[in-house]
């Protein structure tokens, strides 16, 4: 699975923009709301904000999180969690 990050001041791609899922010919897929400033991504875990279902993902596999001030994002890895 591959994630595309946008930002868009419009409501339909939430307040912090989306996620984009894309398929493997390319294509969009799932679309994710961005709608609060920290988004835990990973499987099997009912607290997550998104759930992924591969075996490559790990349980926590990584946090979105967006600064309120900038409006940037960051990506922490789970590397980065431990």
């Amino acid at each position: 699975m591959l994630t595309r990050f946008s930002q868009s001041s419009s409501s339909r791609f939430g307040l912090f923009g989306c996620i984009v899922v894309l398929k493997r010919n390319g294509e969009d897929g799932s679309v994710f709301k961005i709608n609060y400033e920290t988004v835990r991504i990973g499987k099997n875990d009912a607290t997550l904000d998104i759930r992924v279902q591969n075996d490559a993902v790990s349980p926590i596999h990584c946090l979105l999180e967006v600064n309120q001030d900038t409006k940037k994002s960051e990506i922490r890895t789970r590397d980065e969690l431990s």
